[in-house]
């Protein structure tokens, strides 16, 4: 898989060191050869984030393809019915259906890092499986990235489609449901947290969903790294499976969001946690994310600062933690590969696990109360909260508590803790930057990720050249032709419309 794919915007950061995903293949695409495309800006009138600072400007860029000649509507031929691949194929062999694929297939199975005659020749041979997985932008405490689910799933989702053997991975829904967005509730409350409404989050996994149907996958599988998905996830999944009436399955699986499971599989390895710190971070996911990407934890920044723990369990030992971390991602993709089996032979979602004996037993240990010790009334919410737990519990998620590591060298908002934001907009950078790019057809050399991939490059560019600015992540998924009937880039397989 393309190393540049996990180290988004690694870059802008200038970090040195060694990456703990040596296990990846590289794949076939090198700095040197990635597009570069033209870049539009729009300025908008500023708006309050939930911090208090404003976001004085929001730019929205987006990948823009500029051709060499302006051709109008009346001079374009008639586009030959055999046409894919974003061109005419009267006009190249390449823009052909059945023409075969130039190049080796790739060591990758994520979609938007194969062409598009990759996909069509993957569906060939059978990879009809497709996997949607959703993460969100959150505040994770003083150590975590904001991104801190979709550095999990990056891991994830390509262990899993590997452990299936039959399926490829949709590019990560990004951006899901953290709270109310004005008035800010929930996660919204933290800088750095980006938020959907429910109705939006859902018409996303409908359209990506019919898109991959329309290609000819015949599984289609929702897989959630964070609460609030499961909700929206199982209510399209039962949706869509209705309406495509057994011309593909579309299942929820919530048995990934199974953390309890794994928990024990590591306590039974020897990986038990002490007292909960109070914090939104705990050893398993901790060391999940450091399987994809170590600055993700900030790691090298805690172990010198002598702060590589969390809950009681020390992650400064890189061999040893790299030896858990595989541990944790192949658990979670056995276990998850055999739910999504048991989810397609039912034809659809299973259903809900009953997790009252469960709860109950947590209501024990923790003296009445799951995940309080000591029991009692859960207690009345500080004002002073911020970085997903409360300011009572621990003081790295008070409002005010300086930042234990020293200023980040990132734009990307997914890539800082929420204390790294905080401290951005105070020191001036109001300037955010939304970039849309797309998923799409290039002929037989470019990824469908074209523009996401020139996003990755050119905001942090843009970023820095302005100095007062951060990026949010990329909106990957745009407009790209009438989904059913397909119509425009919709025509190519791999595509994804909204």
């Amino acid at each position: 898989m393309d190393q540049r794919r996990h180290r988004v915007g690694a870059e802008s950061r200038g970090r040195d060191s060694p990456g703990l995903n040596a296990h990846r293949k590289p794949g076939r695409w090198s700095a040197g050869e990635r597009p570069a495309d033209d870049v539009r800006c729009v300025h908008l009138p500023p708006i309050e984030n939930p911090g208090g600072k404003a976001m004085r400007t929001i730019l929205f860029i987006g990948a823009l393809l500029i051709t060499a000649t302006a051709v109008t509507a009346q001079q374009r031929p008639e586009r030959d019915p055999n046409s894919m691949g974003g061109g005419n194929c009267a006009a190249n062999v390449y823009n052909c259906r059945d023409t075969p694929n130039p190049l080796p297939a790739p060591y990758t199975v994520w979609i938007e890092d194969m062409t598009w005659m990759d996909v069509r020749d993957a569906l060939a041979d059978g990879k009809t499986t497709a996997i949607i997985p959703t993460g969100g932008v959150e505040p994770n405490g003083p150590w975590l990235a904001t991104g801190k689910h979709n550095f999990v799933l990056r891991a994830n989702c390509d262990a899993i489609a590997r452990e299936l053997g039959d399926a490829l991975c949709a590019p990560i829904i990004k951006l899901v449901p953290e709270g109310n967005i004005d008035p800010p509730s929930g996660h919204m409350t933290s800088p750095g947290t980006l938020s959907l409404q429910q109705e939006t989050f859902e018409a996303l996994l409908t359209d990506v969903a019919h898109s991959l149907k329309m290609h000819g996958f015949r599984n289609i599988i929702f897989i959630g790294d964070s609460g609030g998905n499961q909700g929206g996830q199982r209510a399209v999944a039962e949706r869509l499976n209705e309406q495509f009436a057994g011309a593909a399955v579309v299942a929820h699986v919530q048995e990934y969001y199974d953390y309890n499971s794994v928990t024990r599989y590591m306590a039974f390895r020897g990986l038990e946690a002490g007292e909960n710190e109070g914090m939104h971070d705990d050893p398993i996911i901790t060391l999940n994310m450091l399987y994809d990407d170590p600055f993700s934890v900030r790691y090298d920044e805690r172990v010198a600062a002598g702060k590589a723990t969390i809950n009681g369990v020390s992650i400064e030992d890189r061999v040893e933690s790299l030896e858990r971390a595989r541990e944790i991602v192949a658990f979670r993709a056995e276990h998850t590969a055999d739910a999504i089996r048991e989810a397609i032979a039912n034809r659809g979602t299973l259903p809900a696990p009953d997790r009252s004996a469960q709860f109950a037993a947590m209501r024990r240990a923790a003296g009445g109360q799951a995940g309080r010790p000591g029991g009692g009334q859960r207690p009345p919410p500080d004002p002073r909260s911020m970085g997903g737990g409360q300011c009572s519990a621990n003081i790295y998620n008070c409002v005010d508590t300086p930042n234990p590591l020293r200023e980040v060298n990132t734009v990307w908002i997914e890539e800082m803790t929420w204390m790294d934001v905080r401290d951005a907009l105070a020191a001036g950078k109001t300037t955010a930057i939304i970039s849309t790019g797309g998923v799409e057809p290039n002929g037989p050399w470019l990824v469908t990720g074209k523009h996401n991939n020139v996003l990755r490059a050119n905001c942090p560019a843009i970023a820095k050249m302005l100095g007062n600015a951060l990026c949010a992540p990329v909106i990957e998924t745009v407009p790209e032709g009438n989904i059913d009937p397909p119509s425009g880039h919709m025509t190519s397989p791999g595509t994804i419309s909204l």
